[in-house]
């Protein structure tokens, strides 16, 4: 699309808004409305109609809430087909009547950076299927990654080989044992995806993470760090905290109970080799470990929360690197905006208006340093009065 005005040309992508459900319905992530814009070229899922529209690489989309969710397959199978594709999807538009796409093909429109090697994975999608009566799923078993996100101590219940041990920090697991009265079966905890890796697994998308079942982050903005990455996020509030949700692998921990749905949060993300320690910025809680581990670590553990049987002879352990830098966080200049001759105003549309906007470059890093897990007098150090947190945005202070 190209646009015109007082003589300036500008080549432009198109801008996917859905007026009516930004602005006459409430957003899910309970702040201003997010723009996402699509690095590759995919597709939107439409509920109502059952039909996919094309989003090209450089399309903006403005999201309204994000989560773990599936869409039907690419032959438009109907809804109420068992198989479907499960993602981290961002929704946009109506609430009811909107669409959904996937979250890992997008990257927040004003982000100064996105996420290197050193902590993307590319997923691929994943796949639901019911087995009978029962919600067991045998195809949900993910063997097409070679490497994940996991919670530390699932180190310790594959050393151990007792999936019994998960019990002990997740008891509401138990609940999830179902018997069908049709069939006379039993469907056991351990049988349920719910219980598998995926509980506790952490993705890391530029657009959006999760942190286990039930924990959701729109990325507002992503910085580069000496230690790692500095996230400012949204809690989706498409999250939801019911009593079934004790199944969660943050469910009662210090940031599951100060953080709730719509919630803005800055995560400080501290890379340490295969390990990860991730922090809240000004409410100083450590929100978790997470370790990197390979394809035979996914399979053996795998096995055992489903047969309870494993073998360790070929899984490779994640080791910290054992580097720890200073935590310094970016000093960032504020601009004196631009001022705008003409503010643009917002037209509802039936369906889909476009307008131009232009994606702004992004910073990207491959590697990035390795550091320990975050000393405690570092916190003297950022609480020093050097920074403050306002609007999710870092506001440096100079001293003079």
């Amino acid at each position: 699309m190209t646009m015109k005005k007082d003589g300036y040309k500008c080549n432009c992508r198109k801008v996917i808004l859905l007026f009516c459900g930004i602005f006459f319905t409430n957003s899910l992530l309970a702040q201003e409305p997010l723009a996402f814009v699509a690095e590759t070229d995919t597709v939107a899922y439409h509920w109502t109609r059952r039909e996919y529209v094309a989003i090209n690489a450089g399309d903006v989309i403005i999201a309204n809430a994000v989560g773990y969710g599936w869409m039907s397959p690419l032959s438009v199978q109907p809804l109420s087909d068992f198989t479907n594709i499960l993602h981290l999807l961002i929704y946009f538009g109506e609430r009811i009547n909107g669409y959904s796409t996937f979250a890992k093909n997008f990257r927040p429109l004003n982000t100064e950076a996105v996420f290197g090697s050193d902590i993307f994975i590319d997923y691929p999608v994943e796949h639901r299927v019911r087995n009978g009566p029962t919600l067991v799923n045998p195809a949900v078993i993910i063997g097409d990654v070679d490497a994940m996100w996991i919670p530390d101590y699932y180190t310790d219940i594959l050393k151990a080989q007792d999936r019994g041990r998960l019990l002990y920090l997740r008891p509401g697991l138990v609940a999830l044992t179902e018997p069908d009265e049709g069939s006379g079966l039993t469907t056991f905890w351990y049988e349920f995806p719910y219980a598998d890796i995926r509980n506790g697994r952490a993705m890391f998308f530029n657009s959006v993470i999760q942190l286990g079942i039930g924990t959701n982050l729109a990325v507002r903005n992503i910085q580069l760090a000496n230690f790692g990455y500095i996230v400012d996020c949204v809690l989706s509030a498409s999250d939801t905290r019911n009593p079934w949700d004790s199944i969660s692998a943050l469910a009662g921990t210090p940031f599951w109970n100060a953080y709730y749905p719509g919630d803005a949060v800055t995560l400080l993300l501290f890379l340490d080799g295969d390990y990860l320690d991730i922090y809240t910025h000004g409410s100083d809680i450590h929100v978790g470990t997470f370790i990197r581990v390979g394809r035979e670590f996914i399979a053996q553990y795998q096995s055992l929360i489903r047969t309870n049987t494993s073998d360790l002879t070929n899984v490779v352990w994640p080791q910290r690197a054992g580097v720890i830098r200073r935590p310094v966080l970016p000093v960032v200049e504020i601009a004196v905006p631009v001022e705008i001759e003409e503010e643009p105003v917002a037209v509802q549309v039936e369906d889909v208006a476009i307008v131009a906007i232009e994606a702004p470059p992004v910073a990207v890093i491959e590697n990035a340093p390795t550091t320990g897990a975050m000393p405690l007098w570092a916190w003297f150090a950022i609480g020093g009065g050097a920074i403050a947190v306002a609007g999710g945005v870092f506001v440096a202070r100079r001293k003079r």
